[in-house]
This record gives structure tokens, C-alpha cells and sequence, in this order.
């Protein structure tokens, strides 16, 4: 039997896209909304953009989430989030800033420590994720960057060289907004390594498919992240992989590189396109086989 649930998109892209966020606030019934991003964007035109479209509703900007979700940046942010007393967020930017907005509005409104509230391996191995049942504010994406970060339920922290993961489909965006500027205005070195993890994503994601129905989205992704696309498209990609991924699941690329990333640093696209040449070869031959085929060359090759 096969069992597929898809969580709802609301996506706008394009260029005026963020002439809908107002209309879209509104919808979600938001008068007060933090616009949040990362140091490296708090001049940025796309900022500045973002913050004219939110019109009064803005009350504040902050610039402070950080690479790797930090645990104290993350619980600063939380903080902000409540002393404004906000009742949305536009998070702008790359996949920290959505896993960051994510993983402080999941603190905010359950009120408990980070480690109570964290998935953990029971003795058998099995993830557990407790039900942290309640309402989340809603979050407004404006991804600056192809990630897939973007439309997951899940977050991830760094604590001290721990990765610390909260889950919560109900900090899945209410409105997603690719806006050509600030794509377009990314760097090329940032683009490349979120491609990398996007790229790495949808491979693992193909060679695991088992439902026809993620596996179309996962072959359009690897269609859409071609070297010859715009960075409108490579965004689509990553949603595509975003979503394919929710019913596959991901691979040993991806868990080896989230242990890299905890005890070192490193970005995570980066890391997954180091790991990812030494997994291959203990893949299966219909997920090669599949992944070939989604490629259009030659399975033996």
C-alpha cells in the first residue's frame, strides 16, 4: 500500500513576489513580525526589501542567526522574539537562518530547556521525538539560497559539539517567497556550498525512493540543479528535494556529515560533498541504477 501525506506550499516567485507578503500575513492573521536574518545581510538590499513589504507589521529586525544554529544565538533569538512580542517571523536567508527561526519559536512556545525537547535514540536505536504540541508562531520564508532547510519540519542545533535536533511540522512555512534579488544577490562560494548539500540531498533521496510520487520530485530537483539553471530554479529544486526527501529519507552522507559538522564546524554542504564519493560505492545497484537514469547516462558509467 502505498501512503503518502504532503504538507500544504504556499509559494510565491518571481519578480514583485514580495508585493504578496502583506496579503499573506494577513492571512495568517500576523500585525507584528520580527524580520530575522544573519549579520551578513543585515545592510542588504533584499533586508531592506523585506522589511518595506512588511509595512507597520514589521517591529523589529534582527541580524543574529548564526552558521550551525549555536545554542546561545539561537535562545538570544527566542528572547527577542518574545520581548517584542511578536506573532510571526520573515526569516531571510540561507539554511541557518530558517533552522535557526525554527528551533527558537519551537523554545518559545513549549517554555522548556533545548534537552528536553530534543530527539534521542531509545535503547533499540529508534528515534524519539517528543510531541511538542504547542502553537508555533508562523514563519515567512524568504531563502536567499537553493536550501532545503526551507520547507522541513525538523532543526538542528550545536551545543557544545553536540547536534541537538527538535521536530515540529508546525514550523513549516506559511508562505515561502523567492525573490530574484536576493538570490541573485548571494555570493557565488555561499550558493555553491548550499547547491552542494541540496545536490547531495536529492541523490540520497533517489537512491532510497521507493514512492513513485517522491521519486518525480527528487528526478525534477536533479533536473533543475543543472550548472545551466537560474538560481529561481535551483530554489525550486531545493523545495522539490525538500519535500521528495520527507518521504525517503536521506542516507549515510548526510548522518556522517552532521556528526562532521557538530565537532568541527563545518558548513554542512560542504561536508556532505566530502562524504558523499565514499558512500556511493556501498549503494545499491537499483538506487545507482535509479540515480544513473535520473542523470540520463548510462547506468554502467
Amino acid at each position: 500500500m502505498l501512503r503518502h501525506l504532503s504538507s500544504p506550499l504556499r509559494l510565491f516567485a518571481g519578480s514583485g513576489c514580495l508585493s504578496h507578503l502583506r496579503a499573506e500575513l494577513a492571512r495568517a492573521g500576523c500585525s507584528r513580525v520580527v524580520v530575522l536574518g544573519s549579520p551578513s545581510l543585515a545592510e542588504s538590499p533584499v533586508m531592506a526589501s523585506v522589511v518595506a513589504a512588511c509595512g507597520e507589521a514589521c517591529v523589529a529586525t534582527l541580524a543574529d542567526a548564526r552558521q550551525n544554529a549555536p545554542r546561545q544565538a539561537v535562545e538570544g533569538l527566542r528572547d527577542a522574539i518574545r520581548a517584542v512580542g511578536a506573532d510571526g517571523v520573515v526569516a531571510v536567508g540561507g539554511g541557518s537562518v530558517m533552522v535557526s527561526a525554527r528551533a527558537a519559536l519551537i523554545l518559545l512556545a513549549e517554555g522548556k530547556p533545548l534537552e528536553t525537547l530534543c530527539t534521542r535514540i531509545d535503547q533499540t536505536g529508534q528515534p524519539i521525538s517528543p510531541r511538542l504540541s504547542a502553537p508555533k508562531l508562523p514563519i515567512f520564508a524568504v531563502p536567499t539560497t537553493p536550501t532545503t532547510a526551507v520547507t522541513k519540519a525538523g532543526s538542528a542545533v550545536s551545543d557544545g559539539g553536540h547536534r541537538r535536533t527538535l521536530f515540529d511540522p508546525k514550523t513549516r512555512p506559511a508562505a515561502i517567497f523567492l525573490e530574484p534579488a536576493g538570490l541573485d544577490g548571494t555570493p557565488e562560494a555561499v550558493i555553491n556550498r548550499a547547491l552542494a548539500n541540496t545536490l547531495v540531498s536529492t541523490v540520497e533521496g533517489l537512491l532510497a525512493a521507493t514512492d513513485p510520487l517522491a521519486e518525480g520530485q527528487l528526478r525534477q530537483a536533479l533536473r533543475l540543479l543543472g550548472p545551466d539553471r537560474s538560481r529561481q530554479d535551483q530554489a525550486i529544486a531545493a523545495i522539490l528535494c525538500a519535500q521528495g526527501t520527507d518521504h525517503t529519507g536521506l542516507g549515510l552522507a548526510t548522518v556522517l556529515s552532521h556528526a562532521l559538522t557538530a565537532v568541527t564546524g563545518l558548513e554542512g554542504g560542504t561536508a556532505k560533498a566530502i562524504v558523499l564519493p565514499h558512500v556511493l560505492p556501498l549503494c545499491s545497484p537499483d538506487g545507482l541504477a535509479r540515480l544513473a537514469d535520473g542523470w540520463g547516462c548510462p547506468a554502467a558509467d
